[in-house]
């Protein structure tokens, strides 16, 4: 049983009207993964002994340097690869192969399920703005009514209004980034995989997605996030998964303790250190990878 609720927009007074799922299942955790391993074809290892849990309502960044394994993780979440050994069960069934061969497996796991590509140009094959957003609905077995009813409202949520009957690959970065968005959310999914959500976007689009990944989360959804950008790990997360470059899992905590960690950082490649000289003494700071920094130096 799904119920309306309102949620507002963080960018604006206006407001739009997205489903969101009850709370009602008694599921205790969403997916589970245990001693999972991936190897991409060659045997090139991508995954090894990953053992996780992700509960209903949470908030969980994954953390590593690139080609650490983050978006094969959310791949394999989303049923887009499948271990190549160990066990995940997301909703209390193992995903396999064979169980999303069954259509209606696949229908009930995909609409739980969205998942927002680190290069919005991958999921968006539609003619206009409009026909990226219906395809979803419309493959619920929607009827036209309540499809473009869903469509107005997601157009309003992210304020894509005048784009709805423009061609999605015409846009800018973020207009694109939005309409992927909209395409998966859409469909009302229980959990949302965001795969380095920030990547390519200005300062302005990078804080408005931010703040709707909050508010997201504040309305029930599950969020789980892949990214390297840490600045924005306080706000979209409050726990922690990090990979090191071994492709496993090398530490797992609060967010703000993995980001005050900086041993950690510095030995998965999350952060570098610089050295500095000043007359006779050379002193080390830590600096994150992908955001401008400041540091002082004491005087003595």
């Amino acid at each position: 049983m799904h119920v309306y609720r309102k949620i507002h927009s963080m960018t604006s007074p206006s407001t739009a009207t997205v489903l969101i799922p009850d709370k009602s299942s008694n599921i205790t955790s969403l997916f589970d993964l245990n001693e999972v391993a991936y190897s991409y074809a060659g045997g090139h290892s991508a995954l090894r002994n990953i053992t996780l849990r992700i509960h209903p309502a949470e908030k969980v960044a994954i953390l590593g340097a690139n080609g650490c394994g983050k978006s094969t993780l959310l791949r394999l979440m989303d049923g887009l690869v499948f271990a190549s050994s160990g066990r995940f069960s997301a909703f209390g069934s193992d995903i396999t192969a064979d169980y999303l061969n069954n259509e209606q497996n696949s229908f009930q796991f995909r609409r739980r399920v969205g998942y927002i590509f680190q290069n919005s140009e991958a999921q968006l094959f539609s003619s206009t703005v409009r026909e990226e957003l219906a395809f979803g609905p419309m493959m619920l077995g929607l009827s036209r009514s309540e499809v473009d009813q869903r469509i107005d409202d997601m157009a309003k949520l992210l304020h894509i209004e005048r784009l709805l009957d423009r061609a999605p690959f015409h846009l800018s970065g973020g207009e694109k980034k939005k309409v992927a968005i909209g395409s998966s959310l859409v469909v009302n999914p229980e959990v949302l995989l965001f795969d380095e959500p920030t990547n390519g976007l200005d300062p302005r689009s990078q804080r408005w997605l931010v703040e709707l990944i909050m508010m997201l989360h504040s309305a029930g959804k599950t969020i789980i996030t892949a990214t390297h950008d840490l600045s924005i790990v306080p706000e979209i997360s409050d726990r922690a998964i990090v990979f090191g470059e071994d492709h496993g899992i090398a530490a797992e905590g609060h967010s703000r303790d993995i980001l005050a960690n900086l041993d950690l950082l510095l030995r998965v490649n999350l952060i570098h250190e610089h050295a500095h000289r000043h007359g006779s003494q050379v002193h080390s700071h830590a600096h994150y990878h992908d955001n401008a920094h400041e540091h002082t130096h004491d005087q003595g």
